[in-house]
């Protein structure tokens, strides 16, 4: 890991009191899928399926792509990093401010790396390069790009693999999967994550979908027993009960929308909207990293500093919302901060 990410609460000596670095879903794990692991807690005591292969046919069954069109991955750093392993060396374009673990796995495997910012892309946009990295909904500023700008591109660049991480596709309300593409695209690659959404970053747990062509290869660079039985059992659970474990989108984007309006209206902050549970904001007077570390000294608040994302400056941070009450919290408390610089 060369960048630092978010949820590192485990560096201050301070309690924290809420984490709004942490775009996971904040209501925690769905209870019912505590007592199911719970209850299957000694598959712990056997070896895992090596390659997660029955839960990768339920997955691809979930999703009605062709059989093998699926590996399971322990989380989505590690698809990343496969899927740069087996094309080393080739040429990625990385669309940034992005999750930096695109750019860490191409760079670890010698890529010839372009980048290009994600407000300049439109439908019309071509590519040169043997792959494109991006995030759909984007992280850290919740921008979408349409499924139909993706199936343009797909269209007018058959020479270049998507790779398209909808690791917060949940996260964001009205999005529209491109996984269906799959199954007309061979220069498609899907990366999904349950870890945000179901709220289990700590069982790490994603899958790749691609043409099963890439499947078959990837297959060589994984490690026998990566995914393990607690992973694979919760997958399973959550694919048998996918939308009665998912929390209510309705609720999400309330409390979103309500906590983007309130902060929206500080004349010191410039917020960039979203239709996610997270969104980018940035200082006109002061910096992140000052107003991290006062919210978590004065209130115990801890927020995603910005200004390692590729592209953004030392005034960007992320929030990640959490309840009402905490929400309006937080509001007041980036006022004072705000009010005293």
């Amino acid at each position: 890991m060369l960048h630092g990410h978010g949820n590192d609460k485990y560096k201050y000596s301070k309690a924290i009191v809420a984490d709004f670095s942490s775009n996971v879903w904040f209501e925690g794990t769905p209870k019912a899928l505590t007592n199911y692991l719970v209850q299957n807690i000694n598959t712990i005591s056997e070896y895992p399926e090596p390659d997660a292969g029955s839960l990768a046919t339920n997955i691809e069954q979930h999703y009605n792509l062709s059989k093998g069109a699926c590996m399971v991955t322990n989380g989505t750093a590690e698809a990343f990093y496969v899927i740069a392993r087996y094309f080393e060396k080739k040429s990625s374009t990385v669309v940034i401010p992005s999750f930096a673990e695109y750019e860490d796995a191409v760079r670890f495997n010698n890529h010839k790396i372009s980048f290009v910012m994600n407000g300049t892309l439109s439908a019309d946009s071509t590519f040169n390069t043997d792959m494109v990295w991006l995030g759909n909904p984007n992280n850290p500023d919740g921008k979408v790009l349409s499924y139909q700008t993706i199936q343009t591109w797909l269209r007018n660049n058959g020479n270049t693999i998507f790779i398209i991480d909808e690791a917060y596709a949940d996260l964001c309300i009205g999005y529209n999967s491109v996984i269906p593409l799959i199954n007309e695209h061979q220069n498609l690659i899907v990366i999904k994550s349950y870890t945000k959404s179901f709220a289990i970053p700590g069982l790490r747990l994603g899958v790749i979908l691609a043409h099963a062509g890439f499947i078959d290869k990837f297959k060589f660079y994984m490690i026998p027993w990566s995914v393990n039985s607690l992973a694979q059992q919760a997958g399973k659970y959550i694919i048998r009960n996918y939308n009665s474990l998912l929390f209510s989108a309705e609720l999400m984007n309330k409390l979103s929308q309500n906590m983007q309006q309130a902060l929206s209206e500080n004349t010191s902050l410039e917020l960039t909207p979203s239709q996610c549970n997270y969104f980018l904001l940035k200082l006109k007077v002061g910096d992140s990293l000052g107003l991290k570390q006062w919210l978590i000294n004065n209130h115990g608040y801890l927020i995603r500093d910005a200004s390692n994302f590729r592209g953004l400056s030392t005034q960007h941070f992320r929030v990640a919302i959490q309840d009402e009450e905490l929400n309006n919290k937080l509001v007041e408390a980036i006022r004072e901060f705000c009010g005293s610089i």
